[in-house]
């Protein structure tokens, strides 16, 4: 596990970001995305159906040593602020969540791999207690040693436990299970929707997150919603192999093949956005698998995946962020995607 003294430095890095972002909160460039918020408020108020809303960002990359303009802290401050005004409203964001790659982990040590996750967590604790993390490629910290040649020992990739320790929220009301194999898995519960939360901190899919899925994440009558960092197909945005993607699939599919209901499965990792369907054998809709653009203002464009749409972004208008305000509503079984910055609001039927 991570040593006190680490501890004890990833809290004052938490705590000088904090008040950093608390300063450039309030001297930001401070209407630059108001005609934006008042857009998005203003879709939101037709979605008065909605059974859940989730804020859904990924892709934030962090990286103190890169000289742009913080995309955590104005991406934090927009939720918030929709938030506080939807809330006049009468309405609700249930719930934060991220996906996963909050850093880059590029050439970095354990300990400035979890500082650095602990600071965007930081931000988005001052949107929203409610809020919940998923590990992503990145947020492990293997991009640090031997995949990106910086030449450190494998010992400063946090282990899945210390992993989890840094991204688990244990503060919010609305409980987290855990995978006890494999514990940056787990799941929550609404009152009729179960958020099955699915790790890629090894990359791909591990046996664990396979076996648990099938056994324990699935056993309930709620219709499900699925969040990861990953697709379950290279071809839908990886770029690589995914490891256990069929079996992740498979195991969704036998759900919907014995009454269960998958509103949709949610990712990001490719930096682009896309929509994607998972059917039977014999054609028949079993669900669909979206893809959520990156949320850091600087990031590639062009990662090559057909059909996928990489955002232009720009750093003096809305397009700096890119994340989304999530629908259900399950009476129409209706699923809107209201994005809030680069890129189109989309919504699917399930």
């Amino acid at each position: 596990m991570i040593n006190k003294k680490r501890l004890t430095m990833i809290s004052i890095l938490v705590l000088i970001f904090a008040v950093v972002m608390a300063v450039v909160m309030t001297i930001s460039r401070p209407g630059q995305f108001d005609e934006e918020i008042r857009r998005t408020v203003s879709t939101l108020e037709n979605h008065t159906a909605s059974d859940l809303t989730l804020a859904i960002m990924t892709d934030m990359h962090y990286d103190p040593s890169k000289n742009e303009p913080s995309t955590v802290m104005q991406t934090c401050t927009t939720i918030r602020k929709i938030r506080d005004r939807l809330a006049g409203c009468g309405l609700c964001i249930d719930a934060l969540w991220n996906l996963g790659d909050f850093i880059n982990g590029h050439n970095t040590t354990k300990e400035e791999a979890c500082g650095q996750i602990g600071a965007v967590i930081a931000a988005q604790k001052e949107v929203i207690a409610d809020y919940h993390n998923i590990a992503g490629n990145h947020d492990n910290n293997i991009q640090a040693t031997y995949q990106s040649n910086a030449g450190l020992p494998k010992s400063e990739v946090l282990s899945v436990s210390e992993l989890n320790s840094v991204l688990e929220n244990t503060e919010t009301a609305q409980t987290e299970h855990h995978n006890m194999n494999w514990p940056t898995d787990y799941y929550v519960d609404f009152p009729t929707i179960r958020v099955v939360c699915l790790s890629a901190d090894e990359v791909s899919f591990m046996p664990e997150t396979v076996s648990w899925l099938q056994n324990e994440a699935l056993s309930t009558g709620h219709e499900v919603l699925v969040l990861s960092h990953i697709p379950t197909r290279p071809e839908w945005g990886f770029r690589n192999d995914v490891s256990n993607g069929k079996a992740i699939e498979n195991a969704l599919s036998s759900f919907v093949a014995t009454g269960g209901t998958v509103i949709a499965y949610i990712h990001g990792h490719d930096h682009g956005d896309i929509i994607n369907t998972v059917t039977a054998d014999d054609g028949s809709f079993l669900f669909h698998e979206i893809g959520i653009g990156c949320a850091r203002f600087s990031c590639s464009t062009a990662n090559g995946t057909p059909g996928m749409k990489y955002r232009e972004r720009n750093e003096d208008d809305e397009t700096m962020i890119l994340f989304d305000i999530v629908s259900i509503d399950q009476t129409n079984r209706i699923v809107y995607f209201t994005r809030v910055g680069a890129g189109d609001d989309r919504e699917i039927r399930y």
